[in-house]
């Protein structure tokens, strides 16, 4: 069996990391570094937190005023981040530099977009689209607010926000393009416990308001969920069809809503076919180990029954899944939806981070189980910059998952 390897590269992280600038150069030396190490595809991360890490058109393409960015309870260094940014988006565009390299080095490349993450952590990314459609965000059940910056594609406006950024990306030259549902987003009662607490604490920081409140993100996720989604689009078209109203705890209903979702994504695939490229789709954020969900990066909003994996794949929605793989369950058990689907279309997900290669050693070994038994493909390596500079061990991972 060949095992596709994907190298997932969050260009924010390596700029943040390196302390030389990430220009094209270093791209272009890292691209081949990953070409030489026996990568197959890179999947180039273009948005973070609401902003757009290439040369858009839009209003969204990452520009920063730094003037006040030392404000209080702001990351440390995220100054000098945002310098470097800034310098990188006026010299040149990384995305075309990535897509550049990947073709002299061999590469195939495909630009990750992510769908659920125009709002960012209290609001420190939000997209200009929810900036001005608020009430185009999931609407909670009983009215009275929405999930901030999770988009909800029930409504035509929303839909045509999103296209014009994948239509703009299909034209590089690229491979076709990867959409995620991770999201930095947080719940409303959340963000409001977190903002009165940097308030009354300037000197503190997020990382120590989450370590006093260790259960607070957890449980305000459990609630949020079955709780959002309610957008008068969906609402009133089920009531039309159904003649009843929609209720959180209603499987008809969570089903009826995620068809808006899947009509959107038929729209991604009008496109991609246009350019003969391919459609993956990344739900490692959505899957059944509660640990990882309710974890601060691994946040999960939707209900079951809302996205249609097996249907998405089997009818050519998408052309692959991303999962997440590293829990002691067995792929089959934990993704049994996934039994009518082909070993090419399922790519396991195997976070790096900050890690050394001993530290990532287990969770490994369960992945390489996955790639054993053909319950997966491929396998996508996350996040790039650690084999580059936390543990060059790392890279031996490809040998390891391809059996040699």
């Amino acid at each position: 069996m060949t095992v596709k390897i994907t190298m997932a590269v969050d260009y924010l992280d390596l700029v943040w990391h390196s302390e030389e600038l990430f220009d094209e150069a270093k791209i272009d030396n890292f691209v081949a570094q990953c070409a030489e190490k026996g990568v197959d595809e890179l999947q180039w991360r273009v948005s973070a937190l609401g902003d757009l890490l290439y040369h858009s058109s839009t209003p969204d393409r990452y520009r920063k005023d730094i003037s006040n960015i030392e404000a209080p309870n702001a990351h440390s260094g995220r100054k000098a981040l945002t310098e470097k940014l800034n310098t990188i988006m006026e010299s040149f565009d990384p995305l075309e530099a990535a897509c550049r390299s990947a073709r002299k080095h061999g590469l195939r490349i495909v630009p990750w977009l992510t769908l659920f993450d125009d709002h960012g952590p209290l609001g420190t990314g939000t997209s200009s689209f929810v900036r001005s459609n608020p009430e185009k965000c999931w609407k909670a059940y009983d009215g009275k607010g929405c999930l901030p910056g999770i988009l909800s594609y029930a409504w035509q406006e929303s839909v045509e926000f999103r296209m014009k950024q994948i239509r703009e990306l299909l034209d590089y030259d690229a491979n076709g393009i990867y959409l995620s549902n991770r999201t930095h987003s947080r719940p409303p009662e959340y963000n409001l416990q977190a903002k009165n607490y940097l308030e009354e604490n300037p000197e503190s920081n997020m990382r120590e308001f989450n370590q006093k409140n260790p259960s607070l993100l957890p449980n305000a996720i459990r609630t949020a969920i079955h709780q959002f989604g309610f957008d008068k689009p969906a609402v009133d078209a089920y009531l039309k069809q159904y003649g009843k109203e929609a209720s959180p705890d209603d499987m008809d209903w969570w089903r009826f809503r995620g068809k808006y979702f899947e009509n959107f994504l038929k729209k991604v695939r009008y496109e991609v076919d246009k350019k003969g490229g391919v459609l993956g789709f990344g739900l490692r954020f959505t899957d059944r180990d509660e640990e990882h969900t309710a974890s601060l990066s691994g946040l999960n909003f939707f209900p079951e029954n809302f996205f249609d994996w097996e249907s998405y794949l089997t009818n050519r929605i998408i052309d692959e899944a991303h999962y997440k793989v590293d829990s002691q369950t067995a792929f089959p058990e934990l993704y049994p939806e996934t039994a009518c689907t082909k070993p090419e279309q399922r790519m396991g997900w195997f976070w790096l981070g900050t890690r050394n290669f001993d530290e990532r050693k287990e969770i490994g070994l369960r992945v390489l189980k996955a790639v054993e038994d053909n319950s997966i493909g491929g396998v996508v390596l996350f996040e790039a910059h650690s084999p580059l500079y936390y543990d060059k061990r790392h890279w031996d991972w490809i040998k390891i998952f391809r059996g040699q």
